[in-house]
């Protein structure tokens, strides 16, 4: 992961008071899109060092599968 989204309602997210969104437990990964460099992959449409945008929240790596609703045919 090379950059993370830092939004204004992850503050909610982080404190035990009511809010529009549901607090985490601890162990949660805190959710949020990110910029990240593909370190393996077995897709054909992507390339060790390929940079993609994922909803990856905030971890230094993650494992994903491709959605093509999301990422288009």
């Amino acid at each position: 992961t090379l950059f993370i989204s830092v939004d204004p309602y992850m503050r909610g997210r982080m404190s035990p008071v009511k809010s529009y969104v549901a607090p985490l437990q601890p162990g949660d990964v805190i959710g949020g899109t990110a910029v990240a460099r593909v370190a393996d992959s077995r897709h054909p449409d992507f390339a060790a060092g390929d940079l993609v945008l994922a909803p990856l929240g905030w971890r230094t790596a993650g494992v994903l599968r491709l959605d093509k609703t999301i990422a288009g045919a």
